[in-house]
């Protein structure tokens, strides 16, 4: 069953999002959120493979802007993030 990811911690200073980039499977998703959004900078890895989103107001606070972030994490807002909680079943929380 598809899980939905939470990443809320830089990739730069904890190694949350490589542990559950190794777990990830098909239909999983993940969400950037709070210093997780550096995750979807430019210079991060992101595989096409899956659908990543980040907080478009977390990435804002931190200054990063959508000409920075990689076009394959979709900016999203607080409410796609509860439709996105609600629409899978399993919910994952990497601290």
């Amino acid at each position: 069953m598809p899980t939905l990811h939470l990443i809320n911690k830089s990739p730069l200073s904890n190694p949350a999002l490589g542990e559950c980039l190794k777990v990830c499977g098909s239909g999983d998703a993940i969400i950037l959120l709070e210093d997780g959004v550096y995750a979807a900078l430019n210079t991060q890895k992101i595989s096409n493979e899956l659908t990543v989103y980040a907080i478009e107001d977390d990435c804002s606070a931190r200054g990063l802007t959508p000409e920075k972030i990689n076009p394959a994490a979709q900016l999203i807002d607080y409410d796609r993030f509860v439709d996105l909680s609600c629409e899978f079943h399993n919910c994952l929380n990497w601290s």
